[in-house]
């Protein structure tokens, strides 16, 4: 059976930014669940399906990745790059979504292959803005490949 919902991982570490990213999300009139991993380890054990993620009903592949690149346990330039090497999970988009304004950071994770690199908005109700529009254009506008 096709999956009739977008997946979408979200990989933050930040309790806030994490419940503002939940909420930016509600905006998308498309079918979609938003998964959260607090570190970069279980991000890829997410995308690898392994140990507590490894039922795909619960844990579903994602259709878009949101990266933040300061992570515990693996660093979110680390993730992007075991992401981008690997054969499968090289297909996903993933965008980066970061507080550093650092054009190191912004040049590394372009290099790595990020699909986009988004700096964090201070004011939330422009982050929800942001969500909301890249939402749209990777899950309704973007063609994945299969």
């Amino acid at each position: 059976m096709a999956q009739e919902y977008n997946t979408i991982l979200v990989v933050e570490d930040e309790p806030d930014h994490r419940e503002l990213l939940l909420r930016s999300f509600a905006c998308l009139d498309i079918p979609h669940i938003v998964k959260v991993v607090a570190d970069g380890e279980t991000a890829m054990d997410y995308l690898h399906q392994r140990g507590e993620y490894s039922n795909p009903e619960q844990s579903p592949w994602p259709q878009l990745v949101i990266l933040d690149l300061r992570l515990t346990k693996m660093d979110g330039l680390d993730v992007l790059r075991a992401i981008k090497t690997d054969s499968e999970l090289k297909k996903i988009p993933v965008v980066v979504y970061s507080s550093s304004t650092s054009k190191s950071d912004i040049d590394e994770a372009y290099r790595l292959k990020a699909n986009s690199y988004l700096v964090k908005p201070t004011d939330a109700k422009e982050s929800a803005k942001l969500m909301c529009e890249m939402g749209r254009y990777w899950l309704c506008w973007n063609q994945l490949p299969s």
